[in-house]
């Protein structure tokens, strides 16, 4: 309250909107400060000690207040009175004859789209009102307090920028979320432009969010204003929130990174607006998302809906029902003069620290109660399983997880409660007629089969998605049992050949997952693959050969058939490409054509899962024939490019391969 008196500082603390903040610090020892001292005069010594009380004092504050916000004004003149801005007006007015003027008027309406107006006040309500909001619709959210802890420290280093997964709207709320009730500065987040419409664009711009267009095509001065803005917001050391996958996964599974974004971030340090950025790769995982059957429908390939009021309106029906918990974990933060000291080169920086988010978001995305029940519920069956069956898959999935020390949910430390977990999913699931109990006609009525379940064919596709959630986990494991199984059949189970079988299908899905480093030395796949299979007495090691019996084989089929749907998505497009009948044809036409002949397959039962009809599985698929230079793409960046055929024999040769590995697996 300074010399304002006690009254005073109690009507300034009840008109601020922002609450009072008490936080007791780490303690410093007076007698350890004199002997650190370099000084013997104690008048010098106080001073370096109220210096370094006074360093603490600031840094909590501004990790809990954030740097002190500029105005909206103070903003707008620093980034559009900015050098690399003005000189790209200048360049348009002398190479293209633009008006100065308009061009000046286009800049402050850009900037006007783009910026967040940061307000306390409207953070404080609208963060009450999200706590409404999720404890409405969750049953609460898992973190690890200490997490935050470790946020605290890692501001110290340099502005803190948010990498989290991306799997549903809630995601941005959820986090600003908890860093608001833990007293921590909520970041400034990266939204799409489909988010600002009113009124929701108002609150979200005023809680913090800033704007931008999916495509930069054709715009000359917008991507100056944007990039100026970003790097604004690092020279001042606001943390920033975006998602490294570019959007919001369909399937379930983390998308590979898009860079661009990253590479403002870059730039900004490389241009010395900072002189360091700290990474957090933060995990989210839901029991249930609110979109569940829209991802279905545009996962087919149905256009996704534009946000509006309308569709929010819409949505209200969602919010009736309750979706499980959400789990929230804070990954080991990293910066971006770590990445460079490890001895990465340059023009590498950028994708290495998206790799680097990447992997320490799968490293801590928890196992949820839905998560490993679904993925033994898919596995068991394409249509229909029994309790005791599915717990024998679900302790077989815990078995694997458990040695490999993965983050699981608190409830499956330990399947003492596996009865209840069984009960709560199937519980839920029937609710949503997702799956149903069998019944059979009896002398007067349909009678229920005790203990047996159906799961319709076309609901598969719907939850398909929490099983894709922790399928990093388990892809190693089933890309290992198809590479046992195939050279198996080929009859060389050596350590040679189910390297080379693993390594074809590692690069077949290369567009899929990130694979652990490959070991040099040893068996064939990863060392906790290869310790289960041994612990399960699934495969036996004779002197570098791999022997397998009958009951180890049908164990290694269940295994791989946590990523059939993938073979099969392959399956189809390679099964497309191989029968156009003409040599060139347009990139929408291909797809179309693809989802056609996705539908015929699935249909006449050479497909067996519905959820290979996938569009995020085909367009992975086609990326990777266009890297493999088996397909060819002329005119990028065009509405429809045209598409050819190039090398058909490697395309057959692949077409053998996917198809080889689907036959095993049935």
């Amino acid at each position: 309250t300074g010399d304002k008196g006690l009254v005073a500082g109690w009507i300034a603390t009840l008109k601020s909107t922002s609450p009072a903040y008490v936080r007791i610090t780490t303690p410093i020892s007076l007698r350890e400060e004199i002997e650190a001292s370099k000084s013997d005069d104690s008048r010098q010594i106080a001073i370096e000690v109220r210096n370094k009380l006074l360093g603490i004092y600031h840094h909590e504050k501004r990790t809990t207040l954030g740097p002190v916000i500029k105005s909206q004004q103070e903003m707008m003149e620093k980034v559009l009175y900015h050098k690399n801005v003005l000189d790209e007006i200048a360049r348009l007015v002398n190479e293209e004859g633009d008006s100065e003027r308009k061009l000046r008027k286009k800049a402050y309406k850009y900037y006007r789209e783009i910026a967040a107006d940061y307000s306390q006040v409207y953070i404080s309500y609208f963060a009450k009102s999200v706590g409404v909001l999720l404890r409405k619709i969750f049953d609460g959210i898992s973190y690890d307090p200490e997490s935050i802890k470790m946020l605290r420290e890692a501001a110290q280093r340099g502005p803190l920028v948010f990498t989290p997964c991306h799997k549903s709207h809630m995601d941005y709320l959820i986090i600003s979320y908890i860093l608001f009730i833990n007293n921590m500065f909520p970041p400034h987040i990266a939204a799409g432009v489909n988010l600002s419409f009113w009124p929701m664009g108002v609150i979200f711009r005023h809680s913090g969010a800033f704007f931008l267009r999916r495509s930069f095509k054709g715009l000359k001065l917008y991507p100056v204003i944007f990039k100026q803005y970003v790097k604004t917001l690092v020279s001042e050391g606001y943390s920033i929130e975006f998602f490294i996958e570019g959007g919001r996964t369909r399937t379930g599974k983390l998308a590979l990174p898009k860079l661009g974004f990253l590479n403002y971030l870059m730039d900004a340090i490389d241009e010395g607006y900072n002189t360091d950025l700290v990474f957090v790769p933060v995990a989210i995982n839901y029991d249930r998302i609110l979109e569940e059957q829209s991802y279905v429908a545009e996962v087919k390939g149905r256009e996704k809906t534009t946000e509006s009021v309308s569709a929010m309106v819409e949505s209200r029906k969602l919010l009736k029902r309750k979706y499980g918990r959400v789990y929230v974990t804070f990954n080991t933060p990293f910066s971006v003069n770590e990445i460079r000291e490890s001895g990465v080169e340059k023009e590498q920086v950028p994708l290495a620290v998206a790799n680097t988010v990447i992997r320490r978001i799968n490293e801590v995305t928890v196992v949820t109660p839905f998560a490993l029940t679904t993925t033994a519920v898919l596995i068991s069956s394409v249509k229909g399983f029994s309790r005791q069956m599915l717990i024998e898959r679900i302790i077989g999935i815990h078995r694997y997880l458990s040695a490999a020390g993965i983050l699981m949910s608190e409830s499956l430390h330990n399947l003492s409660n596996l009865d209840e977990i069984v009960d709560y999913v199937l519980s839920a699931y029937m609710q949503d007629r997702i799956v149903e109990e069998l019944r059979v006609e009896g002398s007067r009525k349909k009678e229920v089969v005790k203990d047996f379940y159906l799961l319709r064919e076309d609901n598969r596709a719907r939850i398909v998605f929490y099983k894709n959630s922790i399928i990093h986990y388990l892809a190693p494991l089933s890309i290992a049992s198809i590479a046992i199984l195939v050279s198996q059949k080929k009859g060389d189970t050596g350590y040679a050949a189910i390297k080379e079988e693993c390594a074809t299908l590692r690069h077949l899905f290369s567009h899929e997952f990130i694979f652990p480093v490959a070991e040099g030395d040893g068996p064939p796949f990863e060392r906790e693959v290869y310790d289960h299979l041994r612990a399960e007495r699934i495969i036996n090691d004779q002197a570098g050969v791999i022997d397998v019996g009958e009951s180890g084989a049908e164990s290694l089929r269940y295994h791989a058939k946590v990523i059939q749907e993938y073979f099969e998505s392959y399956l189809i497009v390679l099964h497309t490409v191989l029968n156009q009948r003409v040599r060139k044809v347009g990139r929408r036409d291909l797809i179309a054509d693809v989802r056609k002949s996705g539908v015929r397959l699935y249909h006449t039962g050479e497909v067996r899962l519905s959820e290979s009809l996938s569009m995020p599985n085909y367009e992975s698929a086609l990326r990777r024939l266009f890297d493999d230079g088996i397909l060819v793409q002329k005119g990028v960046g065009q509405k429809n490019p045209e598409v050819s055929m190039v090398d058909k024999d490697r395309a057959l040769v692949l077409y053998e391969t996917v198809k080889a590995c689907l036959e095993v697996i049935a």
